[in-house]
């Protein structure tokens, strides 16, 4: 896939926090009426503004135009760089934006210092497994969790990132800038 639209990356704000709500909304409405929905489905825009406000986790976003139109939630743990809710609206899905996050993310590990990004991705959803392989991603663990009282089952999905020497923290993946327009892969 050709590169698409520039996508502007860059460290999620306070003021964010509604903007990262609606899209988060938008990209995991798919799965709101299945019998095992995401619990982003049911989350508000005030838990979001509080986990940002309380640091109890770190966001991303992605501008075209200034319009906030991706975002992920990230924080650091004893086992590296965990990133969650990675959400693309989906009128902008097909672009290259999901990888592009993805590669933020890798840049923003190495920056502080932790050489392993990690994910959780419900198994069922093939596309999603699929896309962490192709973003060279490998399953490390599986596990079961219940929704609604039916199972399902999780990988854990990691990939190993190189450890920047002297990171500062204006380093990011080679050809990703932070704040500056970048151009994406395939992805959603």
């Amino acid at each position: 896939m050709e590169p698409s639209l520039p996508l502007a990356i860059r460290p999620a704000r306070f003021e964010d926090a509604a903007a990262i709500h609606a899209v988060t909304q938008a990209a995991y409405g798919e799965y709101k009426d299945t019998p095992t929905p995401s619990m982003a489905t049911t989350e508000t825009e005030r838990l979001v503004a509080d986990g940002l406000r309380q640091g109890a986790f770190r966001a991303a976003v992605g501008e075209v135009d200034g319009r906030i139109v991706a975002a992920v939630r990230y924080k650091v743990t004893s086992n590296g760089l965990l990133f969650f809710r990675l959400a693309v609206h989906p009128e902008w899905r097909r672009q290259g934006f999901a990888r592009a996050l993805v590669e933020w993310l890798a840049g923003e590990a190495s920056r502080l210092h932790t050489n392993r990004l990690w994910c959780q991705v419900r198994l069922p959803v093939v596309r999603n497994v699929e896309f962490y392989r192709s973003a060279g991603f490998t399953i490390c663990g599986e596990h079961t969790i219940l929704r609604n009282g039916h199972p399902v089952p999780v990988a854990t999905m990691e990939r190993k990132v190189r450890e920047a020497v002297g990171a500062t923290s204006g380093y990011l993946s080679p050809g990703y800038s932070r704040g500056s327009s970048v151009r994406g892969g395939e992805g959603e």
